[in-house]
């Protein structure tokens, strides 16, 4: 499995990485209009759902972090999968999602601190830190983790 540091060393992000699961499969959909916005610690996450889903007639069409919790939106063709096959490797991906910091990969929990995110520990303190002694309400980017995690 690759690790979200990892794609971020390469310098691919997580878009570049699912083309290439998906370089062969004819139902994809242009990647370059998807819509991703989840943190590093989730994208093994991500990776491990697209895998179970590429060749089988499945494009993703949105990956984002809303209220804390992974959320997969697809679109199908010719699909040899059923919806309940569908549906039940999203919910694994969102469900293993609500358990693992969004930054670091590390196990988490959903915080609420005035936006709900799914967060480890250290990487809580480090939010709450920088929105409070910024004093600009600057919130934690989706992009950014912790070296301390």
């Amino acid at each position: 499995m690759i690790e979200g540091r990892e794609i971020a060393k390469a310098g691919e992000g997580l878009k570049g990485v699912l083309e290439k699961l998906y370089k062969n499969d004819d139902v994809l959909m242009s990647y370059k209009h998807l819509d991703v916005s989840v943190g590093l610690g989730w994208h093994p996450i991500v990776l491990s759902a697209a895998a179970a889903l590429a060749g089988k007639g499945i494009a993703f069409t949105q990956i984002k972090e809303k209220w804390g919790g992974l959320r997969i939106y697809t679109s199908s063709v010719c699909t040899t999968l059923t919806e309940d096959e569908i549906w039940k490797i999203i919910g694994k991906a969102e469900d293993t999602a609500s358990q693992t910091c969004e930054h670091c990969g590390n196990p988490g929990e959903a915080r609420d601190m005035a936006w709900v995110k799914t967060l480890c520990d250290i990487c809580s303190d480090n939010a709450m830190k920088l929105y409070y002694t910024t004093g600009t309400g600057q919130r934690m980017s989706t992009h950014r983790y912790s070296k301390d995690c």
